[in-house]
Formats: C-alpha cells, structure tokens, sequence
C-alpha cells in the first residue's frame, strides 16, 4: 500500500538537503539532469547519484521493494 501523502512529505523532509533540491528539481519542476547540474552548480553524475540515492532513501524507508 502506497504511503499517504502527508507521510510521504515527512519522509522527503528527512533527506539531506542536496537530496531533497535534486528531487524536487526532477519530479516536480521537471529539469532534465543537465539542467539541475547547471543550478546546483555540480556535474550532472552529482545529480544522477544524488537522485539515486534519494529515490533508494525513500524506498527504504517506506518498505518498498521493485519486482
């Protein structure tokens, strides 16, 4: 069962901060890696680690497993 939303935000909220812009940048602005580089002033496989290690933080947290 997917996580309410509310409890979603907490999850989100215990990221570490460059975790937390990456993602956001990505799902909710919708910034292609490039261009989130270019605001976060890193490389883009900065981003590409930040994102994957943020979306694995979550997973883990609400107990999700892929199939």
């Amino acid at each position: 069962m997917p996580p309410e939303v509310d409890e979603m935000i907490q999850h989100v909220q215990r990221l570490p901060m460059r975790q937390r812009q990456a993602l956001a940048l990505r799902f909710y602005v919708d910034l292609s890696v490039e261009q989130i580089a270019d605001v976060m002033s890193c490389p883009p496989g900065t981003v590409k680690s930040l994102i994957h290690r943020g979306i694995e933080s979550l997973r883990k947290e609400i107990g999700y497993e892929p199939q």
